[in-house]
């Protein structure tokens, strides 16, 4: 089973998302569920401490900007291991670790072939 947001998390995110989708086209990201998926999570957390109708604006500058670099940066990283060229591990100690799979270095390979 899936994650559950309140409605209003989810109409935020998605107007967020819909204001950013250039951005994210520059960063050649079309899948935005990652992305979508991050801000619903920010959000849950600004509505469990209170904050989602804050007047002065749910993030400040320096907190969008870093939601921003973190959701291109989980959606590219999602997307390359759906992809098979990374995988990742965590456990109760650790963040997520990614690395580079077998076809992910045969990859990396070729490219550097490429480039010569």
């Amino acid at each position: 089973m899936g994650k559950v947001y309140q409605p209003k998390v989810i109409e935020i995110a998605d107007e967020i998302i819909q204001n950013l989708e250039e951005f994210y086209e520059e960063y050649e990201i079309n899948n935005l569920e990652y992305a979508r998926e991050y801000f619903r999570d920010k959000l849950t957390e600004k509505f469990i401490e209170g904050k989602l109708d804050n007047e002065d604006g749910i993030f400040d500058q320096d907190e969008f900007e870093q939601c921003m670099k973190e959701s291109v940066a989980t959606s590219v990283l999602k997307s390359l291991q759906e992809q098979g060229y990374i995988q990742s591990y965590s456990d109760e100690n650790t963040e997520e670790v990614y690395f580079l799979t077998e076809e992910g270095k045969e990859h990396v390979k070729k490219m550097k072939k490429s480039l010569e």
